[in-house]
């Protein structure tokens, strides 16, 4: 046997021991895992409650029926008044719930506090007693939230959110008359928005973001005692409101 027979049986041995052994290796190893069908992604965790606190920046315009009962209650002097170039402030606190597996049902509670001023307009008419005043009120409301968001990103950390609030409380003015200002009890009132916003959820689940509210309130009741403001007051105020939304998630 030459020297290029038993080169060719040493490689013949060798293939043959080295393939038996890697079959076996591959017989031993435990199986790969199969990769996740298309489309389906690793379930995020989403949080199920989330406390905010919102500054609020709005404006708008409204109206105020006055009734005054003159002469012992034997005559009645009614008039209505708009006012405008109201701006206000406020800060609302608002809790929101998750309730369901998918966190995108959304029911809030909230607490706004506004505060702001206006002008009624003026008018040419002598009877008429408000004329051109200075407006001062503040308002607050118990309100009830319902709603639905959408999760956007592979982490789904930010939302785009569609809500309505409906509650009550209590609604107070001040008017500047002719150098001397008269404030109004409390009177009856009661709000309702629309309201559509965003936000954002950090790493440290510290929530930052925003919303924009087409809101109106109503109020009506006894102003008070005194001579000026003893009167049935019935109004209401539309305005849209700019709110920052900071809060923190919990899961």
């Amino acid at each position: 046997m030459n020297r290029l027979s038993k080169t060719l049986i040493f490689l013949v041995i060798a293939g043959s021991l080295s393939l038996a052994g890697m079959t076996a290796f591959a017989q031993d190893a435990p199986p790969a895992a199969a990769p996740a069908p298309a489309g389906i992604q690793k379930q995020v965790e989403l949080p199920w409650f989330i406390m905010t606190v919102k500054p609020i920046f709005g404006g708008g315009a409204g109206s105020v029926d006055f009734e005054w009962e003159l002469n012992n209650r034997a005559a009645e002097h009614d008039e209505t008044v708009n006012f405008r170039g109201v701006g206000y402030l406020g800060l609302s606190p608002e809790a929101f719930f998750m309730p369901t597996k998918g966190r995108h049902f959304v029911i809030s509670a909230s607490l706004p506090l506004i505060s702001g001023t206006g002008k009624f307009a003026e008018t040419d008419d002598p009877a008429k007693r408000i004329d051109g005043d200075k407006l001062r009120f503040n308002a607050i409301h118990l309100a009830l939230g319902l709603g639905y968001q959408w999760y956007f990103g592979a982490e789904q950390r930010t939302n785009l959110m569609l809500l309505s609030h409906l509650g009550g409380g209590t609604f107070r003015y001040a008017v500047e008359h002719d150098g001397e200002e008269y404030v109004s009890d409390p009177l009856r009132s009661w709000y309702f928005d629309i309201s559509i916003g965003s936000t954002h959820r950090f790493a440290n689940n510290f929530i930052l973001g925003g919303s924009l509210d087409f809101s109106n309130l109503g109020f009506s009741g006894q102003s008070a005692d005194d001579e000026f403001l003893d009167a049935y007051t019935e109004g209401g105020l539309g305005s849209m409101r700019l709110n920052a939304i900071l809060g923190y998630a919990f899961f």
